[in-house]
């Protein structure tokens, strides 16, 4: 089954190459979808995205940020820079480059910056009133083991991790003093953000996609990286409950992120209530593959590419 997935795949970037060649001298802006060195021209959502602006007319392709540094008049749109994280000082360097050359990055670089860190995007949610999964961040010094034992005594059970981080990585979980003493080395040159672990996470995540103010995919995850779980279940919007909605649209009108593409926003139900588990702006999986329907995953792609080349033609 995979192998067939894989020739399929292989089939439309061959008949994506061709259209290409054939439209080349009509294909007007620059655009590339930035992926990373172990992912870059390997996830379909990039590929089809990168499909639809080509037939909007754009020139597109997908390159790994890490070979991003002689930029002129791209425009960039940061899709799956996935493992930012293990290159954080490269990372930071990147942004500055991009920032001082004044390239156009969708979403923004001010947005950007002020999301992959955990403690500036909780900020945000707390200056908008916004409910969250509530959230320590403590420098790893000589009173973090005091702080974060206080904050057990409240929850019994925590998860631990670096507040910058992706993908579960360096992502703990315990109850136990002893074990506490035991993880805490592995933060040693990161920031640690301290969460109580939400039992209800075994009934799934919600992720609400946005694009340019609009909502365009609802999926429930099952990914508890401490059950090794994953799979995906696309939700219909009519199947959707009022509270969780509203709460997206609570989040998209936050002032601090006028001017975004996309965004994903991580929920899940705790004691019954809705809370912010993460707000995604930076690279996040959209999971237009899981909508079932094959024309509203089309039109969904086309109107993601529309978008586009809107607001990289806006003045």
């Amino acid at each position: 089954m995979k192998k067939l997935r894989k020739l399929k795949f292989d089939l439309l970037k061959f008949l994506n190459r061709i259209y290409v060649f054939l439209h080349r001298k009509s294909l007007k802006e620059n655009v590339i979808i930035v992926s990373s060195s172990e992912w870059s021209n390997k996830l379909r959502e990039d590929f089809f995205l990168k499909d639809a602006l080509n037939k909007e007319g754009i020139n597109a392709k997908i390159m790994p940020w890490e070979e991003l540094n002689t930029l002129k008049d791209e425009n960039l749109i940061i899709k799956s820079t996935w493992g930012f994280h293990k290159k954080i000082s490269k990372w930071n360097n990147w942004l500055e480059y991009l920032e001082h050359n004044n390239i156009k990055t969708l979403n923004p670089i001010s947005i950007i910056k002020d999301n992959y860190d955990k403690e500036k995007q909780f900020s945000i949610l707390d200056q908008n009133n916004i409910r969250h999964i509530d959230t320590l961040f403590i420098e790893n010094d000589k009173e973090a083991e005091t702080k974060i034992l206080k904050f057990m005594k409240k929850y019994s059970t925590i998860v631990l991790k670096p507040a910058i981080s992706e993908s579960g990585f360096n992502t703990y979980k315990t109850s136990d003093e002893k074990e506490l003493k035991e993880l805490l080395p592995k933060f040693k040159n990161s920031k640690i953000l301290v969460q109580p672990y939400i039992k209800d996470i075994d009934k799934g995540e919600y992720s609400l996609i946005y694009i340019d103010g609009k909502l365009v995919n609802i999926v429930l995850k099952y990914n508890d990286v401490f059950m090794n779980r994953n799979s995906v279940k696309y939700i219909e919007e009519s199947n959707a409950s009022k509270e969780l909605l509203s709460l997206g649209n609570k989040i998209v009108d936050i002032k601090n992120y006028k001017g975004y593409l996309f965004m994903r926003i991580d929920v899940v139900q705790n004691d019954s209530k809705y809370e912010i588990m993460e707000v995604e702006l930076l690279d996040p999986n959209l999971y237009l593959n899981y909508i079932p329907d094959k024309k509203k995953k089309r039109e969904t792609y086309k109107y993601f590419a529309q978008r586009i080349k809107k607001m990289i033609n806006k003045e």
